[in-house]
């Protein structure tokens, strides 16, 4: 399951699953016309429709940073456009607008980080993506695409992000009565033990480890590890570290008693967030095993802002 409110994505290019195929030569790419330079976004110009066996590369502009590989996260301007219509879905970065963060990871479509790997910081990539490499043949129909066109990909690569740690490295701090207790694998995936006591009937944070990073705020994006338990059962019904790798959410997109619990806590702690059912899934969910009126726990590891 997922922690959001809301079962829109993010972004509209995360969590699609893709079949990858071989990169083809670059004589398609070779009729796209690029005009524009510097913070202004460019034009693209094409015969349409737009013929691409496979998906093609290339590098417009080699910049002289360092290049990127799986696992990165950056920041682009760019804009993607509809290879059979000519016609823009959508971009940012350009015209005053700040870069958006993009990843070369299994969240990202395989045309995506296909387009990325290797390149280094500071070029300008032009992609063409088929359809396999981007949204499937089941197309996007909030973008209008049926499945059949091919995807034209503009970007200039502004800035690698830091890399984030695997675990929350903050000082311990003691632990807070009437909360469960927490203990730590090497790899600091969690175990929480629930006590025979009734949950806080309010919510409860308890700081486990102070990091001594930023504060964050509601507005943040932020990278975490997470586990979520039912008190009631003690089960864990969600988690990150199953799925090894840390998760990044806009904080505000996610159910109340998260947000609140890890807005004003700093970068590198690593938290304990008993949440009621009126902040959390206050008409349950069946999916997760989460019955009307039961109080969840999460144990979260700030690892960033982004």
């Amino acid at each position: 399951m997922r922690l959001r409110r809301l079962a829109l994505p993010a972004t509209v290019l995360l969590a699609a699953t893709l079949t990858a195929c071989s990169i083809s030569s670059a004589a398609p790419l070779d009729k796209i016309t690029v005009t524009g330079e510097g913070d202004v976004k460019p034009e693209l110009t094409f015969e349409t429709p737009l013929e691409a066996d496979a998906f093609a590369t290339k590098v417009l502009e080699e910049g002289d940073g360092e290049e990127l590989a799986e696992g990165d996260a950056f920041t682009i301007s760019y804009v993607f456009v509809n290879g059979t219509t000519g016609d823009e879905l959508f971009s940012n970065g350009w015209d005053g607008a700040a870069p958006e963060q993009f990843g070369i990871d299994s969240t990202f479509p395989t045309g995506i980080n296909k387009s990325f790997e290797g390149v280094p910081v500071g070029s300008r990539v032009l992609s063409i993506l088929p359809p396999e490499e981007f949204f499937g043949t089941q197309g996007n129909t909030q973008l209008g695409l049926d499945g059949s066109e091919n995807v034209v990909l503009l970007a200039d690569i502004v800035e690698k992000l830091p890399e984030v740690p695997d675990r929350a490295d903050g000082e311990p701090q003691d632990p807070v009565a009437g909360l469960p207790t927490v203990e730590l694998d090497e790899d600091g995936r969690p175990t929480v033990t629930i006590p025979d006591s009734d949950p806080p009937a309010e919510l409860t944070v308890g700081v486990l480890q102070k990091g001594d990073g930023e504060v964050v705020e509601e507005s943040d994006t932020v990278v975490v590890q997470y586990q979520g338990v039912n008190w009631r059962t003690g089960e864990v019904f969600d988690e990150s570290w199953a799925r090894g790798e840390p998760s990044t959410f806009p904080l505000s997109s996610l159910v109340p008693g998260f947000t609140q619990g890890v807005a004003g806590q700093t970068v590198g702690s690593q938290v304990i967030i008993s949440i009621p059912s009126e902040l959390g899934y206050a008409t349950g969910n069946e999916n997760a095993g989460i019955e009307v009126g039961d109080t969840i726990v999460f144990v979260v590891d700030i690892l960033g802002i982004r």
